[in-house]
């Protein structure tokens, strides 16, 4: 069967340096300065223009040769915003590491990518560090993009390059043409199956996403009101971004209403934790205009609920068993689902049982967080109870064979994914000897 997009044909896009399109379009030139960036837990500001001249001071400090204190390359918080425009502008492919990433997965990513400089938050750097110096690579091309940086005085900082440009007058570094097919980055995949894969993302994949975004936000202000200052005709807005270092439910709630979010995006298994959240449903979300899902599959259990808690909501991995694939989102779905109300969040994850016989024979195992209904409950009768539900719902071949474990949190990266080769990893740790 034939699936049409139920959106118009997008224009001819131009072959340019993706910063061209953020940046440097005539509608963009002529929005003036306003907020761009906003700490959500210092309450930092950073205006557009401010971002656009650091911009230009790290490009032009990661341009300029050694000689003059820049690193010579050619062809989350603001500073690694800055870097990644930066390197935009540059045309210097990048690759970004996960960092959440174990020491396995780190080394990894240093033989696919074969980086040639590295910029690490301080926070990661022992861990970055012990592996660079397995592969023999220079630590003098290590560099810090923020924290606190008298533990790693000796390293230089994006921070101190940009100030050496301003100190020595440095001209400034012009915008590099991007063809359609220049690579812009590469990300590697969660590794959920297997070890991660490197994606690699050129300047008119990333230019096409912008065109194919704005057509849908213009097809949506067709049929509701526009969020605040937005420009239907160049589809273009301008809006003022809270960032978070890490996933926090409970700092989000208070951004939402503290600086009165209009905009949402989330993974579904955000969505969820926003759902079940009792603050959430006590804060002012009045402000909050749309709500947009993407990553995985949203239930409409998910979705249909939103209009109820939000004044408008726009909502617009497997494993084998016996040979046959197991959804962990499917079984994660039908278990949040449960009308009971004793699970506030949950993962599922395929395992080796004992008596695995080969790498491929897992079964679904969960991790559960149960509400203060469900805490009511021994955890003999939680489980009871979510696999009875389970094996109402499921396929035999999807039940949870692999038991249950109930947690206080489950593991997540900073962006709210479920770390699930984590968990498997833990749990075949302490359980597991899978045989060949």
């Amino acid at each position: 069967m034939l699936i049409r997009s139920p959106f118009p044909p997008l224009p001819q896009l131009p072959a340019t340096n993706t910063h061209n399109i953020l940046f440097r379009t005539p509608e963009r030139l002529g929005f003036g300065d306003y907020v761009m960036y906003i700490d959500a837990v210092t309450g930092q500001q950073w205006t557009r223009y401010d971002l656009v001249k650091r911009i230009y001071d790290a490009m032009t400090a990661l341009r300029k040769d050694t000689s003059q204190g820049g690193l010579g390359l050619t062809s989350s918080n603001v500073e690694y915003c800055t870097l990644v425009h930066a390197l935009l502008r540059l045309t210097v492919p990048s690759a970004l590491f996960s960092s959440y990433a174990t020491v396995r997965e780190l080394t990894h990513y240093f033989e696919r990518a074969k980086p040639t400089h590295i910029f690490v938050h301080v926070a990661l750097f022992g861990r970055l560090q012990s592996v660079a110096q397995e592969h023999g690579f220079p630590d003098s091309r290590i560099f810090i993009i923020d924290g606190y940086i008298y533990s790693v005085s000796n390293h230089r900082t994006l921070g101190s390059m940009v100030g050496n440009v301003h100190c020595q007058n440095l001209v400034q570094e012009p915008v590099r043409e991007a063809g359609k097919n220049a690579l812009a980055y590469s990300v590697f995949s969660s590794g959920t199956f297997g070890l991660p894969k490197a994606v690699m993302v050129s300047h008119g994949n990333i230019n096409f996403a912008l065109q194919a975004g704005a057509s849908v936000f213009m097809e949506a202000a067709q049929r509701k009101p526009s969020p605040p200052k937005f420009h239907p005709i160049n589809a273009c807005a301008t809006f003022n971004y809270y960032l978070l270092p890490r996933w926090n439910l409970d700092l989000a709630i208070t951004a939402i209403e503290r600086h009165r979010i209009t905009t949402v995006t989330a993974i579904p298994s955000v969505i969820y934790a926003l759902q079940s959240s009792p603050k959430f449903k006590t804060i002012d979300s009045s402000s909050i205009v749309s709500i947009s899902s993407g990553g995985a599959y949203l239930p409409p259990i998910l979705a249909n609920k939103m209009p109820s808690l939000v004044k408008t909501a726009d909502i617009s991995g497997g494993y084998k068993v016996s040979g046959l694939q197991v959804s962990p989102t499917e079984v994660e779905d039908i278990i949040l689902e449960d009308p009971s109300d004793i699970v506030s969040d949950a993962a599922v994850a395929g395992i080796h049982l004992p008596t695995a016989q080969t790498a491929d024979d897992r079964v679904p195992r969960a991790w559960v967080v149960l509400t203060p209904q469900g805490k009511k409950l021994s955890e003999k009768e939680a489980e009871a109870h979510i696999i009875s539900w389970g094996q109402k719902n499921l396929s035999k071949y999807k039940w949870l064979r692999g038991g249950i474990e109930f947690v206080s949190e489950i593991t997540k990266n900073p962006t709210g994914k479920v770390l699930r080769q984590l968990l498997t990893e833990r749990y075949e740790a302490k359980n597991v000897t899978t045989k060949l």
